[in-house]
């Protein structure tokens, strides 16, 4: 069972087997036509209706293009008054702008960007019970604590589950008191 050989059609590049080549490309010439832009092989009749954005290669109609350019590519102006395309806005205010809300380390409430150092100057300075002994330490040397004190190196605990679990409390207690051998501890 040998396979057919086959050509490319020149306008829908499928690979058409070799006997039905000639009445394919005649078809596919009248019904179809190649986009080099999108790379793809789309309707004639389509083809008036098919435009591609100079900014960002979007297929629009014609009739659409200036709506999109106005709403995609067009200047907004963020609640921080920085101006910018309209496409660049939501990652803007994910990523950069200075009006987000980011998460403090020290308490994790939700604080302005903008205003996050100050806050977390003076959350940082308040004082904690340490949950191992009990000791007051300001939020921001409490993991220096936890290293210098109890040996604990907190890059490697999970705060919200290390921290706060009774059962981990129990065994960081214990470890810090030396009755176990850190070998010892399985999870």
């Amino acid at each position: 069972a040998k396979e057919a050989k086959g050509k490319m059609c020149p306008v829908c590049r499928k690979d058409i087997p070799e006997k039905s080549f000639a009445l394919h490309e005649m078809q596919c010439a009248r019904l179809n036509v190649w986009c080099p832009k999108c790379q793809k092989c789309i309707r004639r009749t389509e083809a008036p209706k098919h435009k591609h954005c100079e900014k960002c290669n979007a297929v629009v109609t014609p009739q659409s293009y200036d709506e999109h350019m106005l709403k995609v590519h067009g200047p907004v102006t963020c609640e921080c008054g920085a101006t910018m395309e309209a496409m660049r806005l939501e990652a803007h205010k994910r990523n950069e702008c200075p009006m987000r809300r980011v998460k403090c380390k020290y308490c994790g409430i939700l604080v302005v960007h903008l205003e996050l150092e100050a806050h977390m100057r003076l959350c940082g300075g308040k004082s904690v019970a340490c949950r191992i002994c009990g000791t007051e330490v300001p939020r921001r040397k409490l993991d220096a604590h936890l290293a210098a004190v109890h040996r604990i190196n907190p890059s490697l605990m999970q705060e919200s589950k290390e921290m706060y679990d009774p059962v981990s409390l129990d065994i960081a207690r214990a470890k810090a008191a030396s009755l176990l051998e850190p070998s010892v501890v399985k999870r």
